[in-house]
This record gives C-alpha cells, structure tokens and sequence, in this order.
C-alpha cells in the first residue's frame, strides 16, 4: 500500500511542477512576445519621424528662400535700398525669425525621437527583468514541489507506518 501512495505523491508532485513550470514559461513568453510588438511598433514610429524630420527640415529650407525672395523683391519693387541700413537689418530678423522657428520644430521633432529610442530601451530593461524573475519563478516552483513531495512523504510515512527511503538510513 506504501509504493501506491509513493507512486501517486511522485506523479502529483512533478505534474503539478511540471504544470507550474509550463505555465509560468507561457506567461513569460507572451509578455516576451508582447514587448518585441511594442519595440517593432516604437522603431517603425522612430524610422517615420526621422523621414519626417528630414522631408520638413527640407521643406522649411525651400520655404525660408521663398519668403526671403519674396522680402527681398517687395523691398526691390518700392525701391528701398536693400543692402544698407534698416531694410537689411529687417531682412536679417525675418531670416533669423525663420531659422528660429526651423530649429525649434527640428528640436521638438528630435526631443519626439530620443523619447521613442528610451521607450524601446525601457522595453528592453523590461525584457531583462522579466527573464530574471522567471528564473527566479522557476527556482520558486522547483523548492515548491520539493517542499510538497517532502511534506507529503511524511503523510505516506505517517499513514502506513513505513519509510520508503529507509533504506538509506
């Protein structure tokens, strides 16, 4: 009667580990597969917005000759002299008017990059972290099933009386 309830306690025992353990691997490789999503998402994002920053920085540069011609021809056409005194000083603020707001949409446009490069890293970190712990969920689980094939090893002994290991005594 002892090796029935032995032989029951060892298949309940890794059963319920091995359970415990293919479920905990699943968790963690769906969170795995989750974050990879989330980092190809943020990276596609990150490609788009540097094309972007590149197609408007473009943009902007033919759109600051366009004004500047523009200032220039208006000041030709009532015949100021555009190369003296307050028409250039004019001139010289619409010019630095315009970089001012080119360099203000490229930093904001690069502030939006550097924040999607730290999401994916924080993804990354993540990634890190969850490995860890499912070894440590692993090592848990393991201790869990041999703290429970111990405890009930007791309750086969107590029950029947005998030791199956007592041969090693």
């Amino acid at each position: 009667m002892a090796d029935g309830g032995l032989s029951l306690l060892i298949i309940s025992s890794l059963v319920s580990a091995g359970g415990g353990l293919i479920a905990q691997k699943s968790a963690e490789n769906a969170a795995k597969a989750q974050s990879d999503y989330q980092k190809n998402l943020l990276a596609r994002r990150e490609g788009n917005s540097r094309e972007a920053l590149k197609e408007n920085t473009k943009r902007d540069l033919r759109n600051k000759s366009r004004q500047l011609a523009q200032i220039r021809l208006a000041q030709a056409g009532s015949g100021v002299n555009t190369t003296t005194g307050t028409p250039l000083a004019v001139f010289g603020d619409m010019e630095n008017a315009i970089d001012e707001r080119t360099n203000e949409s490229t930093s904001l446009a690069l502030d939006a990059i550097g924040n999607l490069k730290q999401e994916q890293e924080n993804l990354r970190y993540g990634d890190k972290q969850r490995k860890a712990a499912g070894k440590i969920d692993r090592m848990s689980l393991g201790i869990k099933a041999a703290t429970s094939f111990s405890g009930g090893l007791s309750d086969v002994n107590d029950r029947y009386g005998s030791n199956p290991f007592g041969l090693f005594k």
